[in-house]
């Protein structure tokens, strides 16, 4: 009996060694990224920054934005095996442990911070973001990151246009990466600074994932008015600031806020109601469905809406002390004030 029982122990200490070795030869798959998102805000100009790159339809959308006033824009389809490097970046610093990573050092007031968001072919997602606070292995992940964006962005940006034709411009700014639709660029690029041309008021959009220190969704679209130095040449600006949570390859809207600035008290304390003067239609929390197709028309009709409210506000007389309409040729004036403003 003494000979059974060693021989049972023993049968037992060599299925736990081989069971052990196998758990311990158990690794996570490697992470495959379907599209990746990363921004840094710092001090200056050249610190305030966003990288995004994701597979689509059509093939891989490079976008990257300085986030400052006329800041170079790269908006290209791309052959380069980017996401193949991004994987590489990912599984050398771990960055599938960042995923929840979320503190601010509220005793710094300025300083630096970002924001990361991945989403893997497997639908899940990793999100991280800090200010002044960032994770283990973040500077060397991060110059890593700037390395392999700015090698594409030299690699594709657009020529200088020819001194008579002006730069590509956007009004839109997706924070998510996930957004861009073709009636959104024609939006951004067309019909939004064709508005800020003709009556002198800036029209912007920004999409965020987060509020980058800020205590409020108020204090950021504040903010971000000022860094990027929004407002045409009177300081006139209106925007309208999304934010959203980016869940694996869709996204939920969490809060919207139309904010105006400048020297026109007309626009500034009346021309808000105007940009979401359909928020049922539109931005609705309720109404955004994670459903992406679904979520960008929404996100384009909202814009839509913004724009043509705010033309029908200055054309109705909202800013007639400072606005030109080219529809008269003449300062936009309410009916009963013409004698007031003079033509």
């Amino acid at each position: 009996m003494r000979g059974f029982g060693g021989l049972a122990a023993l049968v037992s200490a060599v299925l736990l060694l081989f069971g052990g070795c196998s758990d311990a030869g158990q690794t996570e798959a490697p992470m495959e990224i379907r599209a990746f998102s990363f921004s840094h805000r710092g001090m200056s100009t050249g610190d305030c920054y966003l990288y995004q790159v994701s597979r689509e339809s059509d093939g891989v959308r490079l976008y990257t934005e300085q986030l400052f006033a006329g800041g170079e824009i790269v908006d290209v389809r791309i052959d380069d095996p980017v996401l193949e490097q991004l994987n590489e970046i990912a599984e050398k610093y771990a960055l599938r442990k960042w995923d929840g990573f979320d503190k601010t050092d509220s005793s710094i007031l300025d300083g630096t911070g970002f924001t990361l968001s991945i989403t893997l072919a497997d639908g899940s997602a990793v999100s991280a973001k800090g200010s002044n606070q960032f994770p283990e292995g973040y500077s060397e992940a991060k110059e890593e990151i700037c390395a392999l964006f700015e090698g594409l962005i030299g690699q594709y940006r657009q020529p200088e246009p020819p001194e008579d034709e002006e730069p590509a411009f956007h009004a839109v700014t997706d924070g998510t990466g996930l957004l861009w639709s073709e009636e959104l660029d024609r939006l951004s690029r067309e019909v939004l600074p064709a508005l800020t041309e003709t009556y002198g008021i800036d029209l912007r959009v920004d999409l965020l994932t987060d509020l980058s220190g800020y205590a409020d969704l108020a204090s950021a679209a504040e903010g971000i008015y000022r860094e990027r130095g929004y407002g045409s040449d009177g300081g006139n600006g209106v925007t309208l600031t999304l934010l959203l949570n980016v869940e694996g390859d869709g996204v939920s809207l969490l809060e919207s806020l139309p904010y105006a600035a400048g020297d026109s008290w007309e626009l500034t304390t009346s021309a808000t109601w105007n940009v979401c003067r359909n928020y049922d239609l539109w931005l609705a929390p309720e109404l955004w469905s994670g459903n992406l197709e679904h979520d960008r028309v929404l996100l384009a009709g909202a814009v839509n809406d913004m724009a043509t409210g705010i033309e029908s506000f200055v054309l109705a007389g909202g800013v007639h002390s400072t606005i030109w309409s080219p529809v008269t040729g003449s300062r936009v004036v309410p009916e009963d004030n013409v004698d007031a403003v003079g033509r």
